[in-house]
């Protein structure tokens, strides 16, 4: 197997460059070449090998190759668990470089133990990368474990790197462990470790979990609040009614040690169909102890859940304590979706009371959300227009405000508005109250997180405003915006802000952390520096002296600043002189005329 890298001709690398088996260049010693991500690699090559590259006067190339001369790796062995406890090591090598790499093989364990016994198998370590760096993890290797024969019946886990894995532990004196090393293009990085020991059938205790269903419970782990029992295996499957969600709580939780060698290998509470609030995915993993003062909340995908908690036999703790209930809210932390109302397009029911979370990631500024009422219908408003028996208030509520950003008012609507769609530039809740009475349609909204941009780059007119992007929201990282406000000839521009928010000033915002605002004025020979500004102080209107100013806005990150404001207007360029006004009374009738009181002019109205 051979793998490198080559630049610069590599679109035309099999018409360049060839390489033969042996020492004699014919068609039939032609090796086959394959290229990714600007890679080569080749599949098979004998010990002797002849590169060839035919140039040009164009052609510019470079190679560099690394060899692994070897088979497709195999590994594994069978094992007799009677003894004890064991563990199963394939890791990356730190003598050898290459002794780490894997090619399409194929590594398999069988643990037997005596009979009336069972095996429990702690996997510590699983990551399996595509040695080419682009590829990242692989999705062509993979880790199956069977409960005694290799069937899909007794299938008890198929994973990848990044799955979140419990203890195993098997119904059968039989643990077949097999580790697929696929790789269509260069080498598989694996390193797999596990621990194992075998135990009496009576030692696995199963008498607990079991089907949940209704509006709301309580969920224990076994002996609550005292320490759980070591080798236990409980499963519960909680379902709602259709189309709402499952909201579970965890108030407390000890569940096996966090920070040990291996954390979360042994004792640990996974969800499945689930995941926390703020997170995304459909499969979530307790350990160690992670409790605050607002608990962690989890939602179902859809109408169930499944949590699974399983002890292995050395330490333990006092286990976990949560509630769940049937819910219409969900966080969502995905790009673009749509939300209904419960039952849509059926009437929605009566005494709902949802929230729905539109998140935005921790730590990114620059999103805005948009909201399209594809649908919308609620019980209209009373005498007075207001929104008090059905509606929907929208929130938007910043994650981490630091007291001056003043987000925008909640919004309520009702009865059939709005009719238009809708922005939000902060995390936002909608949340949705109906009373004991009229029931409506219901809505269906559908929404789009985006990354702002720059925006406008010209901007013409007599008066207008012009603000950083984003505005309101918060301004995104690493960006460099130039906007040019043009009025007509003959008249110059005056700049007034009205908010101003761009980070913390340094050095007279020669270097600033965030945001940087440059006022630029025309003249004959280009443009000239007005000003320099960051901050939180709002400068001093400015004024041009031609009728065209640009500003240029840099942001390097940014949590949470919005930026700026700011309104223009076009005035007068007579600077330095006086104006007046001249009143003509004729007819009854009254004429002003603006004029340059060092040029007085008299009209006779006939």
């Amino acid at each position: 197997m051979m793998m490198g890298s080559f630049c610069c001709d590599y679109k035309r690398i099999n018409q360049h460059f060839k390489m033969y088996k042996g020492t004699t260049k014919d068609q039939s010693s032609l090796i086959a070449i394959k290229s990714k991500y600007n890679k080569i690699a080749v599949d098979e090559a004998p010990s002797t090998v002849l590169m060839e590259y035919i140039a040009n006067y164009t052609s510019n190339f470079s190679l560099s190759i690394t060899m692994l001369a070897t088979q497709n790796s195999t590994c594994g062995s069978a094992i007799n668990a009677s003894a004890g406890e064991g563990d199963i090591d394939v890791q990356r090598s730190t003598t050898h470089y290459l002794n780490k790499f894997h090619r399409n093989g194929i590594c398999a364990w069988t643990i037997e133990a005596e009979e009336d016994e069972v095996i429990q198998l702690l996997i510590t370590e699983l990551d399996m990368r595509t040695v080419v760096p682009e590829a990242g993890y692989s999705d062509s290797s993979y880790l199956e474990i069977y409960d005694g024969v290799q069937t899909d019946s007794s299938l008890l886990v198929r994973a990848r790197s990044d799955d979140e894995l419990l203890p195993v532990t098997s119904r059968t004196r039989l643990l077949l462990i097999v580790l697929t090393l696929n790789e269509d293009f260069g080498f598989a990085d694996a390193y797999f470790a596990a621990r194992y020991k075998s135990f009496n059938k009576s030692a696995i205790l199963r008498d607990c979990g079991g089907d949940i269903s209704g509006d709301e419970g309580v969920v224990l782990s076994p002996n609550y609040p005292a320490n759980y029992d070591n080798l236990r295996v409980c499963e519960w499957r909680i379902t709602v009614e259709d189309p709402f969600f499952v909201r579970m709580e965890i108030h407390d939780i000890d569940i096996g040690p966090l920070f040990a060698p291996y954390p979360c290998a042994g004792d640990s509470l996974l969800f499945t169909g689930a995941y926390p609030s703020g997170d995304s995915g459909s499969n979530f993993r307790l350990c160690g102890m992670r409790i605050n003062d607002y608990g962690l909340v989890i939602y179902s995908v859809n109408n169930s859940m499944t949590m699974r908690f399983v002890s292995d036999w050395e330490d333990n703790g006092r286990g976990f304590n949560a509630s769940w209930r049937k819910a219409c809210q969900w966080p969502q932390q995905t790009t673009e979706g749509w939300i209904q109302s419960p039952g849509f397009p059926s009437s929605y029911p009566d005494n709902v009371n949802c929230l729905y979370e539109i998140q935005i990631p921790y730590y990114q500024a620059g999103y805005f959300i948009t909201f399209t009422f594809d649908s919308f219908n609620l019980q209209e408003p009373d005498s007075k227009g207001s929104c008090i028996y059905d509606y929907l208030e929208i929130l938007q509520v910043p994650w981490n405000n630091p007291g001056y950003v003043i987000p925008p008012e909640a919004k309520k609507v009702c009865g059939r508005e709005p009719r238009q769609s809708l922005t939000t530039y902060f995390p936002t809740t909608l949340h949705f109250v109906t009373d004991s009475n009229i029931t409506k349609g219901g809505f269906n909204i559908s929404f789009v997180r985006t990354m702002a941009g720059c925006g406008e780059n010209l901007l013409v007119g007599d008066k207008g405003f012009v603000t950083s992007p984003n505005y309101p929201g918060t301004f995104p990282p690493g960006l460099r915006c130039e906007t040019t406000i043009r009025v007509e000839p003959g008249h110059n521009i005056t700049l007034t802000f009205e908010s101003f928010s761009l980070g913390y000033e340094n050095n007279n915002c020669l270097w600033s952390m965030r945001g940087i605002l440059e006022v630029y004025d025309k003249n004959s020979s280009g443009s000239i520096l007005i000003g320099t500004y960051c901050g939180y102080s709002s400068p001093q209107p400015i004024t041009s002296t031609s009728n065209e100013v640009t500003l240029v806005f840099t942001s390097s990150y940014n949590y949470f600043d919005t930026g700026f404001n700011a309104t223009y207007v076009s005035t007068s360029a007579l600077t330095g002189k006086y104006l007046s006004f001249l009143m003509y009374e004729v007819f009854s009738a009254v004429i002003f005329q603006v004029v340059d009181v060092l040029e007085v002019q008299f009209y006779e109205i006939v």
